[in-house]
């Protein structure tokens, strides 16, 4: 001890200080997750923090409790090229600023090997909407995956009496295409579980809700979330998607 009286350290001020009541704002929104709202603040408050130092100030300011994660299902491992795993988000509600609700749906298809994942835009979720999305998908990879792995929706199969009947003209338009369609078994969605995970990412839109300026700026924002899933490192292959379709992009077979 050398006699002198030390001086408590006064506490240096965060990036985040100045949001921290938009920051609470954003994350009452149901659904909102803190890797949402981060997506946000950094897209539309220029951010220069990284997402685990946004994290540590939401967590040791109390601004929201970790939502409680469900039981993880096993996640089938496929060949590069060979399966595509498809499904809805459906029933999307999302305000603009002048209080218009958007409803809407996202086709959600992701490559089974890189995980490499797409979100569209669609109003409706029918048989022809299902084939628009798919095909736009297969043109934007430039090329198709051997087998397409969805559940019994609607757009694809009648069931009836416990059986499920494909529309003769999916069978028609999977022939055409030249690619195998496979069903999960009824109340087995976890068989898809790359997409299903994938599909949390469409949350991230929540942060958004009554600052979207109309549907012009939503589909911007849709395009802008497909490219940001893709440079996210996944947590079961360590790898960003964008980086292992490089290496699956091969293994397509041509349109």
């Amino acid at each position: 001890y050398d006699g002198k009286e030390k001086k408590p350290r006064k506490k240096k001020p965060s990036e985040l200080d100045p949001y921290k009541d938009e920051i609470i704002k954003i994350l009452s929104n149901s659904g909102t997750k803190i890797k949402s709202a981060y997506w946000y603040f950094k897209n539309e408050r220029h951010l220069r923090c990284s997402y685990d130092n946004f994290k540590v100030y939401v967590k040791k300011n109390k601004l929201l409790e970790e939502a409680k994660t469900g039981t993880p299902h096993p996640l089938y491992e496929t060949d590069p090229g060979e399966q595509l795993q498809v499904d809805w988000v459906e029933s999307i509600k999302l305000s603009t600023i002048e209080g218009e609700i958007l409803n809407f749906h996202l086709f959600s298809a992701t490559l089974g090997y890189s995980r490499f994942h797409y979100f569209e835009y669609t109003e409706f979720k029918q048989e022809v909407d299902f084939k628009r999305c798919l095909v736009h998908f297969f043109k934007k990879i430039g090329g198709k995956t051997k087998t397409v792995l969805t559940d019994n929706m609607s757009a694809i199969v009648n069931i009836e009496g416990g059986k499920k009947k494909i529309h003769p003209s999916i069978i028609q338009f999977f022939k055409d295409l030249n690619v195998k369609l496979e069903l999960c078994e009824t109340r087995t969605p976890q068989t898809k579980g790359k997409d299903e995970v994938s599909n949390k990412y469409a949350q991230w839109l929540n942060a958004y809700d009554g600052k979207i300026k109309n549907k012009e700026h939503l589909l911007k924002l849709i395009d802008k979330l497909n490219v940001d899933i893709n440079r996210q490192k996944n947590t079961r292959t360590n790898i960003p998607p964008v980086l292992l379709f490089s290496k699956e992009k091969e293994y397509l077979d041509p349109l």
